[in-house]
């Protein structure tokens, strides 16, 4: 008969973050290249044991045009990156039905508001990437939508999270937050993982996982004897590829040894390695701060306004990186306001 605590980890959902791993060549590459590829870590994933496959959607929202911006953990000027990574709703409906044919759930994280246009009549539901808990340019359209939305909590503070989940449970209820490191990888000594039954004591109506960057095997099922009921985890079918995450990420033969681990997971709390398990807080880590001088939005107008003219909700974007503008959480301040003086595109408000 099955234990209670097997009946537990048998329910735990494992998203494998497949990202942009279906991206490994530095030149661009045909879309119908990258949906084959997409397709067999999707194939590999089910395979593995996952029961979601999740993706990230960018749009030209994003990034500032002028800004010179390459990312601290991959040397590539973000702006192009972000161009050269922005795909039709049609290629995001053919991913979705893949995952669907074969077994799998679909999930995807928007990076931007006008990358959810492009997923809005794909996605069952939404998450939210760590760079972008403060966008509330972006929290206040998906919140819209009323579908569940998973948010992770890298690279913010507590406040910042708790501001973030309670301006989303306005309009949506079905929150899920995810502890998170923002270093990748990350190393075992900075997963701070007693960040996570902390969280389940703040958010007690939330369900509460653990989205993990670090390359070791047995830290899903260490966040799950913790109380974690989602795990997610970067999958590649090859380390040492191009592209940003592809380093922090576990092969085939690796996430599957995880899943086995999580479902079959015996360990009491007190066998996890002390230096994994670091202070019961929610707090901002010094490798983490650097990414938020980059992925951090500010507020920008996204055309050219009068003086005298209503500043719209449309109006309004929130670019990275954030720069003099004022900060993207500032959104509602801004938002119905007359123009004090003229502004043009992708100047700061």
């Amino acid at each position: 008969m099955e234990s209670s605590k097997e009946k537990r980890n048998n329910n735990i959902e494992i998203i494998c973050e497949v990202g942009k791993s279906f991206v490994t060549s530095e030149q661009p590459e045909p879309l119908e290249t990258l949906l084959e590829r997409a397709k067999e870590l999707i194939r590999e994933a089910k395979k593995a044991g996952a029961d979601t496959c999740k993706f990230q959607a960018h749009a030209d929202d994003e990034i500032h045009p002028d800004a010179k911006l390459i990312s601290p953990h991959f040397n590539q000027d973000r702006y192009e990156w972000v161009k050269r990574n922005t795909y039709p709703p049609e290629f995001w409906l053919e991913l979705k039905e893949y995952c669907y044919e074969i077994g799998i759930g679909f999930l995807v994280t928007p990076m931007s508001r006008g990358a959810v246009y492009l997923i809005e009549g794909v996605s069952d539901r939404f998450k939210i990437g760590s760079g972008d808990l403060t966008d509330f340019v972006l929290l206040d359209y998906i919140r819209d939508y009323h579908k569940p939305i998973i948010i992770s909590s890298g690279m913010s503070s507590l406040q910042e999270l708790r501001k973030a989940y309670d301006f989303i449970r306005e309009k949506t209820e079905d929150v899920s937050i995810l502890h998170c490191i923002s270093n990748y990888p990350c190393p075992l000594e900075d997963l701070n993982l007693l960040t996570i039954p902390f969280l389940k004591k703040q958010f007690p109506e939330a369900t509460i996982g653990f989205s993990d960057h670090s390359l070791e095997i047995s830290t899903g099922a260490m966040a799950v004897s913790l109380g974690a009921l989602i795990i997610e985890k970067h999958f590649t079918l090859d380390r040492d590829a191009f592209g940003p995450d592809h380093k922090c990420s576990l092969l085939p033969h690796e996430f599957a040894q995880m899943v086995k681990e999580i479902r079959e997971w015996k360990m009491e709390t007190s066998e996890i390695p002390k230096e994994a398990l670091g202070v019961s807080i929610k707090f901002i880590n010094e490798e983490e701060m650097k990414f938020r001088k980059i992925f951090h939005k500010g507020l920008y107008v996204g055309r050219d306004i009068k003086k005298g003219e209503l500043i719209a909700r449309e109006d309004i974007i929130a670019l990275r990186p954030q720069g003099d503008a004022p900060p993207s959480q500032d959104f509602m301040l801004y938002m119905d306001k007359t123009a004090e003086h003229d502004y043009q595109k992708y100047e700061h408000l």
